[in-house]
């Protein structure tokens, strides 16, 4: 008994410690899992190809364009707020608990540290 929860101890301090959200090996990246991402649930919308207006853009802010590696980093804290804490983006839903999940760890580890975003969660 004393050995589980010992285990169970261990476990739940590495699962609180930074190094352990990145996983993912190979790690994820823009190229093997965020392109794909943000093409299927993102790029809809928010893409250079809709000028302002546009109808595709359903009201998406022109500036704010995820068909690019830039956009997503200049905006990642927008992105990680409304798709994977708030659940707000994309509109219509979409993406699966696992996905949001890599999501959420492509964000941490790869784009915040290109963005210079500091951590805030």
């Amino acid at each position: 008994m004393r050995f589980a929860l010992i285990t169970v101890s261990a476990l739940l301090l590495s699962a609180c410690a930074e190094e352990e959200v990145c996983v993912h090996d190979p790690p994820l990246t823009y190229h093997n899992f965020g392109k794909g991402f943000m093409d299927q649930y993102c790029a809809g919308c928010h893409s250079t190809q809709y000028p302002d207006g546009h109808p595709n853009r359903i009201d998406a802010p022109a500036a704010v364009n995820f068909d690019y590696y830039g956009g997503v980093a200049e905006y990642s804290e927008r992105v990680y707020i409304t798709a994977y804490e708030t659940g707000t983006m994309p509109p219509a839903g979409g993406p699966t608990e696992e996905e949001l999940d890599k999501l959420q760890e492509w964000l941490r580890c790869e784009v915040f540290p290109d963005a210079g975003v500091e951590e805030w969660w």
